[in-house]
């Protein structure tokens, strides 16, 4: 019997988000740049717009962050923090979603055990650095990009598609794609 429904996925959409968001509320509540997000991200797509993707900072891409920064030129300057913290909190959200998916069954066969396991990662200790900014999401991306290449392949094109794109968008977005490479072969 399925039990991944919609009413299933945005209950744990909404779950999961509201427990990322509660590890660092301010983000939400107090909106500000973080790091690199207004001196680097949001200042290089302002000022050199899409063309801002293929410039590397510290030796690698951050596509994630520059999409985030040019997703918030479309709001006035007040609310892209806003924009970029939303943002990073939903790409937070994704790998423990996938983990509690049936794409992991073959692993962790029972549906409350992963849910833990999502929980443990969602509540890490001393992650406050991580936490609900766009600048280390590639933290997150890495998880996901590994649970993506770990997990049992999707059933549809549609799915296909999807992890395709978040593989890249990963990939794009942070060093860690070149050690994930090994680990994909092997899978």
């Amino acid at each position: 019997r399925r039990a991944e429904g919609p009413a299933f996925w945005t209950t744990a959409f909404l779950v999961t988000l509201a427990l990322v968001v509660s590890r660092r509320p301010d983000g939400i509540t107090n909106p500000q740049f973080w790091a690199e997000d207004g001196k680097l991200w949001y200042a290089q797509v302002h000022q050199h717009g899409l063309a801002a993707l293929v410039l590397p900072a510290a030796g690698y891409l951050q596509s994630f962050s520059r999409l985030v920064a040019g997703v918030s030129l479309a709001v006035d300057l007040r609310w892209a923090p806003l924009v970029f913290n939303v943002a990073a909190a939903v790409a937070q959200t994704l790998p423990p979603l996938l983990l509690v998916s049936e794409r992991f069954a073959f692993a962790i066969p029972d549906l409350r055990v992963r849910a833990l396991a999502a929980l443990l990662w969602i509540g890490a200790p001393n992650g406050f650095e991580i936490q609900s900014n766009v600048t280390n999401t590639q933290t997150h991306l890495a998880l996901l990009a590994l649970l993506l290449v770990l997990a049992t392949p999707p059933r549809t094109a549609v799915g296909r598609t999807c992890d395709v794109a978040l593989l890249l968008l990963a990939g794009f977005s942070g060093p860690t794609c070149v050690l994930l490479v090994p680990v994909a072969l092997l899978a």
